[in-house]
């Protein structure tokens, strides 16, 4: 009889698991608790769909800092805004708190993590901002240096490099050249413009911007622990 992979690839899924002293619910809940739907359906029942949409947005904002090693270049101000600013654009992004709470039922954390972590680690650095009506992609003082060291001080040089970075051409060309005159001003003022919905932010730009953090002169922030959200982890198994 021949062997049957998916069973071999189980085999060899527990027999890893087992060499390296971790069980296979240790590695379903290395971040957070992973609900099984029944609980996520019960979740929004009794707490509602905004109540829910900021746990998810908690999470996201988490998962960000966990995935992108963070821990050193965010303070805990960051993270309390970016709680904030996370739950604005995921509103803006699925179209309203039902339909956050509805893709959450659906699929659980497991569909934010792999969608909106790179939104969540924008925010979390500054280069995306939802303070206002709608997210913008935002270009402060220190990311403007980088900019200007990676591709001169002109608007379409950095707007090249901008794309390069996974950036919509009209909005990099729009950035660039905010970036240019406040270069050639010297003015010290972040520069930004609206994200069109369709914008998915690319990791690339995530990472140039710790790049950017993580240049000489930047100031380091104190090292966060990553403490469990009590408002996220605090549900019973039925």
């Amino acid at each position: 009889m021949k062997n049957n992979p998916k069973v071999l690839l189980t085999a060899a899924a527990v027999l890893l698991c087992y060499l390296v002293g971790v069980s296979l619910n240790e590695l379903a809940e290395a971040h957070g608790k992973h609900r099984p739907r029944a609980t996520r359906v019960d979740q929004v029942r009794r707490h509602g769909d905004a109540k829910m949409t900021k746990r998810i947005a908690g999470h996201t904002i988490k998962e960000a800092i966990l995935r992108y090693k963070l821990e050193e270049i965010v303070a805990q101000e960051d993270i309390e805004r970016g709680k904030k600013e996370m739950y604005n654009f995921l509103k803006w992004k699925l179209g309203g708190p039902g339909a956050v709470a509805g893709q959450y039922v659906s699929s659980g954390y497991d569909h934010f993590e792999k969608a909106y972590t790179d939104e969540a680690g924008g925010i979390l650095l500054g280069v995306i901002s939802f303070a206002n009506k709608e997210p913008e992609l935002v270009m402060p003082k220190w990311m403007q240096d980088y900019l200007k060291v990676q591709a001169g001080a002109t608007g379409p040089a950095i707007a090249k490099y901008l794309e390069s970075e996974g950036v919509p051409k009209e909005l990099a060309a729009k950035i660039g050249q905010k970036v240019a005159e406040a270069l050639v001003a010297g003015v010290e003022r972040n520069v930004a413009a609206f994200m069109p919905k369709s914008y998915d932010i690319d990791n690339r730009l995530v990472r140039a911007a710790i790049r950017a953090k993580k240049a000489p002169g930047m100031a380091s922030k104190k090292a966060m622990p990553l403490v469990v959200d009590d408002d996220e982890e605090d549900e019973k198994e039925p």
